[in-house]
């Protein structure tokens, strides 16, 4: 696994050795080259942030600011190691990145705190369970940014409807347990 993209293309990133399933370098690489440009000065959240691919993708191809939510200290320890990597290949141009170990069901946003992207890669079983709170959790998040985005990765035979969002973009599989990543916007807000 390696970031796909932007100042810190090639560097590997490493993976905890168990119970996380690390985004794809295929996904990533469609997502951001769907994303193109508007990453760039974003603010990125990244959920069950795992090895932190998702965020660590968007540092290196321009988000200003980046805050990681895992609760596993194992995927925790290596997210940082990946972060200081990534950090280190931005040469003194390094983002606002934060780690935090915290449940993510549990997490409340602070006033001050506007996301432009969500990445949610919570594990499938999880995310075919509790959709509708994620879903309900991620408006919440985004609070009052009306461009904010909500990318959700899932199994690819998943096709949740949840109220008051549309898909704006479907990448990767439509077979189950594969990868897809929907890009969600709220219709209503």
């Amino acid at each position: 696994m390696r970031v796909t993209g932007g100042r810190a293309k090639g560097i590997l990133l490493k993976s905890p050795p168990k119970n996380v399933r690390p985004a794809t370098d295929r996904i990533r690489e469609a997502v951001f080259s769907s994303l193109g440009d508007s990453i760039v000065g974003s603010s990125v959240l990244d959920l069950f942030a795992g090895s932190g691919s998702y965020g660590l993708e968007a540092v290196s191809r321009g988000a200003i600011s980046c805050y990681f939510v895992e609760k596993n200290r194992t995927a925790l320890a290596c997210l940082r190691k990946n972060l200081a990597a990534v950090n280190k290949a931005l040469k003194g141009q390094e983002p606002d990145c934060r780690v935090r170990q915290q449940d993510v069901f549990k997490l409340r946003p602070e006033r001050s705190e506007v996301f432009d992207f969500i990445f949610l890669d919570p594990p499938y079983a999880l995310t075919v369970e509790r959709s509708d709170v994620l879903f309900s959790l991620a408006g919440h998040l985004l609070g009052v940014n009306p461009i904010g985005r909500l990318l959700f990765e899932m199994p690819g035979d998943f096709n949740p409807d949840p109220a008051d969002w549309e898909i704006i973009r479907c990448l990767g599989s439509q077979k189950p347990g594969e990868p897809a990543l929907k890009i969600y916007q709220r219709t209503a807000a």
